[in-house]
């Protein structure tokens, strides 16, 4: 037998009370000679045995009304201490760990969540656990991190001030492994016997990485079984019950019928740079987790504003695809908003997505080589007049780049000039200097485009060195340069028969040669020259998607164009220069080739990863500046405004730029804002916008079952079914709570005794 509350039994000790005003009433009569009580006195000797036995049941029945009161306070309990959810004696360290990822936000009937009922039963643990003596008390909140607000605590206050000041569910994803890491380091860190609670709806994706099986045909939540769980988790809770760790799981599942989950799976910009006052189209693609068609609206709002609304049939197991053609007025950061309407999980039916639009993609095209006296000779004259055909043009189309060319000695004289373009594009440049070279890494790691274009003019050495270093670890240039191969021919000479040779007909960059016999051509256009590389020492970031066919080459290995992601920009490499020239070193300057090569490597080195600032919740918010800043600050959508720290403006070097320190704090999904001040009054203030959107596959709303859950973590209890109305409560086999039988029974001995006395006193009488 154990006891809830042991400290009360000390109340038993009021059985003394009844037999010290019996023993004192015994004492206070004085007994004095008096004839006529003589025959009174005979008669009670006659009864006195009678009476002794009466008034002796009275006093038992009197001493034991407060014994049994004191029993029933102390909550005395049958069998072991595992039925109950704080029954484990004294001195033991409670873990509580509780899921706070988002579809514990699934609203039920009446607004219920099981998020609701799963920190009720918390609280309600926790005063349990804070009753008794030398127990400990961690909690640890589960929502794309580990957060611990209570850390082996004895302070009941504390506690009860840290649980009532706990939030719904965040718009995180349920993470175990690192979970799972601070509740062994909790249990090791004190001396008393741990025993821990772990609170989660326990979704199959999360604890076994599978696909969910289908909905349930009847609608509601299904708990099913899709193969183990992970191995390093379950190696990791068997570490905790081999350590001596109790573990007991409580699965908390949504309630209700026809429970099924819209979210709003992606947004996705085509084409990639919105131009201002050019049509672009956003796709937005919807999944459902449901088990019947049903439809629902999808509202589209640019900047808060303009909404507009389309009506779509929703089938389970599906993804819906729903195009909105869209138009930005002005340049700078626009903020997309899909919403859907709303369903029980309303954390996924609404996704932000930041796109910045701007007037022109600006191009500077570094011409090297010396100056022609026909423009037309220049080895950049083809790209400029790719980039802008007709200057003159008011159809925003035809108006999307907007190329400026200089000499390459000017740019190695100023090579911070390259700072307001999207696009550098060096062409027969010798090679960059080392402060040219710094410049261009930095700038393509921050997101610029670098498209290098070797010629005749150009130096391999200078290339390598400043701009490759030991495989790629100097900057951005996406393969060493070798020597020029093949021979310049001019248009009557006769064809050596080498061929550029499609490798990726997936890459981005040959998404106009997959469709109309493009490709073909371009594989029949002969290369005359070009420049050879080294693949062996290629970055894992480098890709060839077009390579080249020389039948006089030892190496089948030959590039025309590859390219290389670095940092958040890219470069890409054109070993063959387009030109006019009586010199040709292809005939690539044909249109039906040249125009959509152009305009797709420009587009594609222009375009900015999405991932910069449309973000998951929980990743780290950054940003790089040319220039540093003099306060930062950021709004997240709640509305609060976070400063956020900068470096010491003396240690800071403005011409590698600075980038803002990783902001850890995205656990809310939606639009957050910095704000950007400069040292410069000069400088316009500069707002950045950046959006964090959850992790749809949260919302799956599929649940493991409690006999794998049970088969695969051995030694763990599952205690299921445990809200009852307003009060947690447990019952297991082998246990038996005796509190309110014992106060029945104190209610019925205080009526007999009542009774009792009533009826002996009236025959006394």
């Amino acid at each position: 037998m154990s006891f809830l509350h042991p400290g009360f039994l000390a109340l038993t000790a009021l059985f003394s009370v009844p037999l010290l005003i019996h023993l004192l009433n015994r004492r206070r009569y004085q007994v004095r000679a008096w004839a006529a009580m003589e025959f009174l006195l005979r008669a009670f000797r006659e009864n006195r045995r009678r009476l002794r036995m009466e008034n002796l049941l009275l006093l038992l029945l009197r001493c034991l009304i407060p014994v049994l009161l004191a029993l029933a306070i102390a909550r005395p309990r049958l069998g072991g201490g595992g039925g109950n959810l704080a029954d484990h004696g004294l001195g033991k360290h409670h873990i509580l760990v509780l899921d706070r990822s988002y579809s514990m936000g699934v609203l039920g009937p009446g607004g219920i969540r099981p998020f609701d009922r799963a920190l009720r039963q918390v609280r309600d643990l926790a005063a349990e656990v804070s009753r008794q003596r030398g127990n400990r008390l961690s909690l640890v909140l589960m929502d794309g991190r580990a957060t611990v607000p209570l850390r082996g605590t004895l302070d009941l206050p504390a506690s009860r001030k840290a649980l009532l000041s706990l939030e719904g569910p965040s718009d995180g994803r349920a993470v175990y492994l690192p979970v799972l890491d601070q509740v062994r380091e909790l249990a090791s860190a004190f001396e008393e016997p741990a025993v821990l609670h772990w609170w989660s709806d326990f979704q199959i994706r999360d604890l076994s990485g599978a696909t969910p099986p289908s909905p349930s045909p009847t609608g509601k939540p299904k708990s099913g079984s899709s193969g183990p769980l992970t191995e390093t988790i379950v190696d990791a809770y068997r570490d905790l019950l081999d350590a001596g760790v109790e573990v007991h799981f409580h699965p908390v599942r949504p309630t209700g019928k026809d429970l099924e989950n819209a979210s709003v799976a992606s947004l996705s910009l085509d084409p990639g740079n919105a131009i201002v006052d050019s049509i672009c189209n956003l796709r937005v693609v919807l999944a459902f987790r449901g088990r019947t068609p049903r439809g629902t609206t999808i509202r589209l709002l640019i900047d808060g504003k303009e909404p507009r609304t389309r009506s779509v049939t929703l089938r389970p197991g599906r993804e819906v695809e729903v195009d909105f053609p869209i138009r930005f007025r002005t340049e700078g950061d626009h903020l997309l908003s899909a919403v859907l309407e709303g369903d029980a999980l309303p954390a996924d039916d609404r996704r932000d997505f930041v796109v910045r639009a701007r007037k022109r993609i600006r191009i500077l095209l570094v011409k090297g080589g010396e100056e022609e006296e026909d423009p037309i000779l220049s080895r950049a004259f083809l790209f400029e007049k790719l980039c802008r055909p007709d200057p003159t043009a008011k159809d925003p189309g035809l108006l999307v780049f907007d190329p400026v060319t200089i000499t390459e000695d000017r740019f190695q004289a100023d090579p911070g000039m390259i700072d307001p373009f999207d696009v550098v594009a060096l062409i027969d440049v010798s090679g960059p200097r080392e402060r040219a070279a710094v410049r261009l890494e930095r700038w393509v790691r921050s997101g610029g485009g670098l498209l290098i274009v070797p010629g005749p003019d150009s130096v391999a050495d200078l290339y390598n060195l400043r701009l490759f270093g030991k495989r790629g670890d100097r900057g951005p240039l996406p393969l060493r340069l070798l020597s020029p191969r093949g021979e310049t021919r001019r248009l009557e000479d006769p064809d050596p028969g080498i061929r550029p040779r499609i490798l990726d007909v997936d890459s981005p960059l040959l998404s106009d040669f997959t469709e109309g016999g493009l490709g073909k051509i371009l594989e029949a256009t002969p290369i005359n020259r070009y420049w050879g590389v080294s693949t062996l020492d290629a970055p894992e970031t480098t890709s060839v998607p077009v390579g080249i066919f020389d039948p006089s080459a030892a190496s089948e290995r030959e590039v025309l164009l590859a390219e290389r992601s670095y940092g958040r920009g890219r470069a890409i490499l054109l070993t063959s220069n387009l030109s006019r020239r009586p010199d040709r070193w292809n005939h690539l300057d044909d249109l039906w080739i040249s125009l959509p090569l152009i305009h797709s490597i420009m587009h594609r080195l222009a375009a900015r990863d999405p991932g910069e600032r449309n973000l998951t919740v929980g990743d780290p918010l950054s940003t790089w500046f040319a220039k540093i800043p003099s306060t930062v600050s950021l709004l997240d959508p709640a509305g609060e405004r976070n400063p956020l720290p900068l470096p010491d403006p003396a240690s800071g070097d403005p011409f590698k730029g600075w980038i803002l320190p990783p902001y850890k704090g995205t656990w809310r999904s939606g639009p957050y804002r910095l704000e950007i001040r400069w040292a410069r009054p000069s400088l316009d203030e500069e707002t950045r916008l950046f959006a964090l959107r959850p992790d749809t596959r949260e919302g799956d709303l599929s649940y493991v079952d409690a006999k794998l859950l049970a088969r695969e973590i051995p030694g763990s209890r599952i205690l299921e079914g445990l809200t009852l109305g307003d009060r947690t409560e447990t019952s297991a086999a082998g246990s038996g709570e005796l509190g309110r039988f014992l106060l029945l029974a104190t209610l019925g001995f205080a009526v007999i005794e009542a009774l009792l006395a009533g009826l002996l006193g009236r025959r006394r009488l």
